[in-house]
């Protein structure tokens, strides 16, 4: 089940995305840095549309976009790191595209890691450039971009 992310998850989902960055590897430092930079709040998650995948009660992915205008930004997106590879970011992917329709977003604008590029790839999304990591100012990470094609159907 997709829903809504409710705010006494606000633990969960900081946990959740850790969990997943951490699924590639990187050291002490890089991961201290990204729970600083990329830590989410209560407000955050009330002011911008923030949907969690649910199994057997369990939180397995999230994300969160941000729309402003006609562009959405992907700010989150995160699956569990022991069920990355089990088809749930697809799931996730398909239902935030149905969202981007909802909120009349015709383009989703967002900055990834090298490890998860090819997935972000395979979804549709195509480069557009490289920005500077915000964890590590000596690496270059994707920008890409994704076209909203309407679809049918709802959320």
């Amino acid at each position: 089940m997709i829903r809504l992310a409710c705010k006494d998850e606000i633990k969960q989902l900081n946990e959740l995305a850790c969990d997943s960055e951490a699924h590639w590897g990187y050291d002490e430092a890089t991961m201290t840095a990204f729970k600083e930079v990329y830590e989410i709040n209560s407000t955050f998650v009330e002011e911008n549309p923030t949907y969690v995948l649910q199994i057997e009660g369990e939180l397995r992915g999230f994300y969160t976009l941000i729309v402003e205008g006609h562009v959405g930004t992907l700010e989150y997106f995160y699956i569990r790191a022991d069920d990355i590879g089990q088809g749930y970011g697809k799931k996730l992917w398909e239902h935030l595209v149905k969202t981007c329709e909802a909120f009349d977003v015709d383009k989703i604008v967002l900055v990834t890691s090298p490890q998860a590029f090819a997935f972000y790839e395979k979804m549709g999304a195509i480069k557009t450039g490289e920005v500077e990591s915000l964890l590590n100012k000596e690496r270059m990470i994707p920008t890409l971009m994704y076209v909203v094609k309407s679809q049918e159907g709802n959320l």
